[in-house]
Parts: structure tokens; sequence; C-alpha cells
């Protein structure tokens, strides 16, 4: 398999459409109604996370660094630095209204029933 049909394995159409959603209520509870975010740009985003956790380096924008020994050019070209810290900002994978006491990973129950499905 490639690494992006392992990729699309655990973030399908499905799994993409429920982290814009969140993310997009996540920025209108906190009353920035410009957060407008599309599922191509939550891949890119998941992307360089997940590129992030094994090219690691000192802070997340280094990747955007003019510096050959710290810019990733792939993480560059793929999405702006800002707007990278800006959905970092509102990124969500579940709803905050559906709390669950005593639950420590409530947040992530919504991805858990999906890739459970």
């Amino acid at each position: 398999m490639t690494p992006l049909e392992i990729f699309k394995l655990f973030f399908d159409e499905e799994v993409v459409t429920v982290f814009v959603t969140e993310t997009k209520k996540c920025a209108l509870l906190k009353n920035d109604g410009n957060m407008n975010v599309s599922s191509e740009e939550i891949k890119a985003f998941l992307g360089i996370l997940i590129l992030s956790g094994y090219n690691i380096l000192p802070e997340k924008k280094y990747y955007w660094d003019t510096k050959s020994d710290m810019k990733n050019k792939l993480v560059s070209e793929c999405m702006r630095r800002d707007r990278f810290l800006f959905i970092t900002r509102y990124f969500h994978i579940g709803d905050n209204s559906d709390i669950c006491h005593g639950d420590g990973l409530f947040k992530l129950c919504p991805l858990i029933t999906l890739l459970k499905g």
C-alpha cells in the first residue's frame, strides 16, 4: 500500500467531514466566523501533523523556515504557515457540548466510533 492509501484508511471522507464540521463549529463558538476550512485543507493539516511526528523540529514554525536545514519543502508548498496555525487553533474532532464527565477520551469518541464502523 502507498502512504496515501494508508492515510485514506484512517481518514476517509466521512472522518474528514466530521473534522471539518467540528472545526467550523469550534471557531463559531469562539466567535471567529471567518473559519472557512475545506476537506482538502484538513487532509493537508493532518498530513503535516503526521509528518511532524517523525520529522521532529523544535517548533512547528520551523517547517516553513527559510533556512535549508529546517525548512520542509513538502510542508511549505502544501499550506502556508499562518493557515496551519489558524487551523490548529480551532481543530476539533468532537462536539464539546457532548461532554461525558469521567471519560477522559470523550473528545475522541466521534473518531473512535467512525474507525470502528
